[in-house]
């Protein structure tokens, strides 16, 4: 469906190894060879790119033998293991050769049919923690992915190569290559505006309603997997874009901040937070954020979603998209909203230092211990005289 990992910026171009490390990677392969089941082990014995001697070969066989390996409680892996091989065999992208950023796009795949399947409890409850994950059948969703090359390469701007994988429930395929498409198309700015992918691989599930806690939603992002789940009639640029900002975005405790960069990153990209339609939105809507947000309700969550989204929008228009950006990326994880909004004021410039802080007033309303709402208290600017810094 795809042109297999045609990305949107050249990978840099891998160099070519020294007789001595073309044979302890060959070794290194064997190795794997030698870990894998018979079945497994025969499929690819003869293929071409198994014994080239590279790097990404190694990795790609790794990636395999820990998808097969079996466990006292799961003996059906190295199974659904030889199923993902033979359904990549059967693809027309591994029959034409596979090339260098295939392997890679091989070894995440792999990888993906381990953490799919890894058993996410919370504590000692055995309860699991993501539901998301027990709730498909991963390795034939994986397969999908290979069969038909549901996948794009992406090159960071750090130079790290990442897998964009797609897959999709049943009739859904199109809208699966779809997703990818948008976001190979927007991967760069995205990751500009808010932070380079911390991982190997974004997955990409289209299905027929996505759901988060039994609510049919547009998307729902799963930050710690570095994946996020579709529904079919909502794969479009404000959506596919939204959603990977999600995954690019430092994870704080505060929806705030979460959504309103999401919405802004989207927004930012497609060009939709300007003109009368946006004023008309921004003017016209009463909603405000408390500083730390912990939403009883989803109207509430909402409510301090479209808050932050205009915060950041504004912020964007008083300070620009870069410093905004470098802001988004100097967020620590896991930071507090108060910790969110000290770095806003920190990025700030003097000369914008009133307009900011009378804008963040606006927006972001706290309660006292009387019940009474009042602005939320921003650090002076003489408590934050030290250098700003970011995360690439």
């Amino acid at each position: 469906m795809l042109a297999a990992c045609s990305g949107d910026s050249p990978a840099a171009p891998t160099p070519v190894p020294t007789a001595d490390e073309a044979r302890i990677r060959r070794n290194a392969a064997q190795g794997q060879f030698n870990a894998m089941s018979p079945q497994i082990a025969d499929l690819l014995k003869d293929e071409p790119w198994v014994s080239d001697g590279s790097e990404e070969t190694v990795r790609a066989l790794q990636a395999i033998v820990g998808a097969q390996a079996t466990r006292p409680d799961d003996p059906g892996r190295a199974e659904e293991a030889m199923t993902m091989v033979q359904a990549m065999q059967r693809s027309s992208w591994y029959q034409d050769g596979v090339d260098t950023s295939e392997k890679v796009v091989i070894a995440e795949a792999f990888k993906r049919a381990v953490t799919t399947q890894a058993r996410y409890t919370v504590g000692g409850s055995g309860e699991p923690r993501n539901t998301f994950l027990q709730n498909y059948d991963w390795p034939a969703l994986l397969s999908l992915t290979l069969e038909l090359g549901l996948f794009l390469s992406h090159t960071s701007a750090g130079g790290r190569e990442i897998a964009l994988l797609g897959t999709a429930t049943t009739g859904f395929e199109e809208k699966a290559s779809e997703a990818l498409r948008i976001a190979s198309e927007h991967m760069s700015r995205i990751e500009a505006l808010s932070g380079e992918i911390r991982f190997g691989s974004v997955l990409i599930l289209v299905e027929a309603e996505a759901y988060s806690n039994d609510r049919h939603v547009c998307g729902f992002a799963h930050e710690e997997l570095f994946a996020t789940h579709i529904s079919h009639d909502c794969v479009t640029s404000r959506t596919v874009i939204h959603e990977l900002a999600h995954l690019s975005t430092p994870i704080t405790f505060s929806p705030w901040f979460e959504e309103g960069t999401a919405y802004w990153v989207s927004a930012e990209i497609r060009g939709t937070a300007t003109g009368p339609t946006w004023d008309a939105f921004r003017d016209e809507n009463d909603a405000t954020f408390p500083s730390n947000d912990s939403p009883r309700s989803i109207e509430e969550y909402h409510q301090h979603s479209d808050a932050g989204f205009i915060l950041y929008a504004e912020l964007a228009k008083i300070l620009g998209s870069p410093t905004v950006s470098v802001h988004v990326r100097s967020v620590n994880e896991a930071s507090s909203g108060t910790q969110v909004l000290e770095s806003i004021i920190r990025h700030t410039p003097p000369d914008k230092q009133t307009e900011v802080r009378n804008l963040i007033r606006t927006l972001c309303v706290d309660t006292d211990r009387f019940g009474v709402q009042i602005p939320c208290r921003l650090p002076a600017e003489s408590s934050l005289n030290q250098a700003p810094t970011h995360r690439p």
